[in-house]
């Protein structure tokens, strides 16, 4: 791990450190009750930290709190980011298996809101029968790491901002954006069935903390034209997703503000229509068309 002596300790957000250090704990109890490699990354979060811990104590390193609040901070994005992309895999996993038989949706109703999410002491209490694959607890247990896992990423952006860039790099440097691009495309029934309400909301809340004043997260998210693009569709409201308009506006403004080239790129962008959400919203009532300008344009029905 780089060392960062950057900044002072004093000036780290406390408030932010608050909000992480029970939501690790939760995630940290959840994946060492567990059965599948989710239980690999708690082991190596705990290895590492005793490990730092003992070599402090034995004098082989001379103690720096600003390197050591990054070191803690790298061993939490391994944590969280890893948690996240194993649970992902494994409800596509899941999705793809019931596609494939044919079940209903309805089967398993999706998540109302993290409110109703099991709590953590139930999900780390379960019995292995109640985690086999595709049960209720199951699908539980991995939106409640989900929804965690991506609060505890932003948060960690948040947690000092001298550190704040070389967090972002680290995020970077172990592919957080081929994940996220990944739940930004998702299928809805994917979502829907196996993620809670509001996930993509924090997926769009990490873009937009990756890319404030970050020219490197930029430029590489201004390559991935898919994505991109999924942003800026984001901005339209989302019923499962409240207050992603706002975050994903944040995103734009923060890839713009320091990328010419994402600048550029929107710029010479065009409408291609309207969606069949904003024709029912019309209800007939009114013509709508483009102008050669790209500008839209509305007349009300004779």
């Amino acid at each position: 791990m780089t060392a960062v002596t950057n900044g002072r300790i004093s000036d780290a957000n406390k408030e932010e450190l608050a909000k992480i250090g029970p939501k690790i704990d939760d995630i940290l109890a959840i994946c060492l009750a567990s059965f599948d490699n989710l239980r690999d990354l708690g082991f190596k979060f705990q290895y590492e930290q005793a490990a730092e811990k003992a070599a402090y104590q034995r004098g082989e390193i001379k103690p720096d709190p600003m390197v050591q609040l990054t070191h803690v901070l790298h061993r939490m994005v391994d944590l969280a980011l890893g948690t996240a992309k194993a649970v992902y895999d494994q409800t596509l996993a899941e999705w793809r298996r019931r596609k494939c038989e044919g079940e209903r949706r309805s089967s398993t109703p999706p998540l109302a809101s993290s409110q109703s999410l099991t709590s953590p002491e139930v999900l780390r209490n379960s019995s292995v029968e109640d985690f086999n694959e595709g049960s209720l607890a199951w699908v539980e247990r991995g939106a409640h790491l989900s929804l965690l896992s991506l609060e505890v990423l932003s948060s960690i952006l948040l947690a000092h901002a001298a550190l704040r860039k070389g967090l972002q790099k680290y995020m970077l440097d172990y592919n957080v954006l081929d994940f996220l691009e990944k739940i930004f495309s998702m299928e809805r029934d994917h979502e829907l069935s196996l993620f809670p309400e509001g996930f993509k909301t924090e997926c769009m809340r990490l873009v937009a903390n990756l890319a404030h004043e970050n020219s490197d997260v930029n430029a590489a998210l201004v390559e991935r034209d898919a994505f991109l693009f999924s942003i800026l569709s984001a901005t339209r409201i989302d019923e499962e997703n409240p207050g992603m308009v706002e975050w994903a506006e944040f995103a734009i403004r923060n890839i713009c503000e320091s990328s010419t080239s994402a600048r550029e790129k929107i710029r010479k962008l065009s409408p291609q229509g309207l969606t069949e959400e904003s024709r029912a919203v019309l209800g007939g009532r009114y013509n709508c068309s483009f102008s050669n300008a790209g500008k839209f344009q509305i007349q009300a029905s004779k």
